[in-house]
């Protein structure tokens, strides 16, 4: 917790080589089993967070872990423009009951954060299947958003970042 002043540069690599660096090594690793892809409509999907949205800025004082996450998010959109075969997309889980969704739930004065792991992971299958069959790609989806969306209604839940 803290400023970008005050935050160690050794937090900021340390979450940028996980983050950003990961996904981007994981991308190299598999394109072109994803772009050989059988069903013709593959995903990559990275697991982001609402809090790595520049356009909803919302100082929750991890500066390394929410830059690291939304250089991934810019990354994942401009992999979606460089392969138009595959559906490329970063999606925020929803605030998750995980050791860290809980950590920051806590610190709000919640006993544990609003949503299962469970629901979590019913609403993004969900929601990534449906993405697949209608072939929208790119953007930025909530797990509200998503869930909404694999309902098969059209309100949205949570605006896009």
């Amino acid at each position: 917790m803290g400023t970008v002043a005050s935050t160690p540069l050794s937090a900021f690599r340390e979450h940028w080589e996980v983050n950003t660096l990961g996904l981007i090594a994981l991308f190299q690793a598999a394109h072109i089993l994803l772009l050989a892809s059988p069903t013709g409509a593959p995903i990559f999907a990275y697991i982001s967070t609402g809090s790595a949205s520049i356009a909803q800025y919302n100082d929750l004082h991890v500066p390394a872990y929410t830059s690291s996450k939304a250089a991934a998010n810019f990354l994942v959109k401009a992999l979606d423009g460089d392969h138009p075969s595959l559906i490329a997309m970063a999606i925020h889980p929803g605030w998750v009951a995980t050791e860290m969704g809980n950590r920051g739930a806590t610190a709000n004065g919640m006993p544990a954060a609003p949503v299962t792991v469970e629901d979590s992971v019913k609403g993004l299958c969900r929601g990534l299947m449906a993405r697949r069959r209608r072939r929208a790609a790119g953007g930025f989806g909530t797990f509200m958003l998503i869930r909404a969306e694999s309902r098969g209604t059209s309100r949205r839940t949570r605006s896009r970042g």
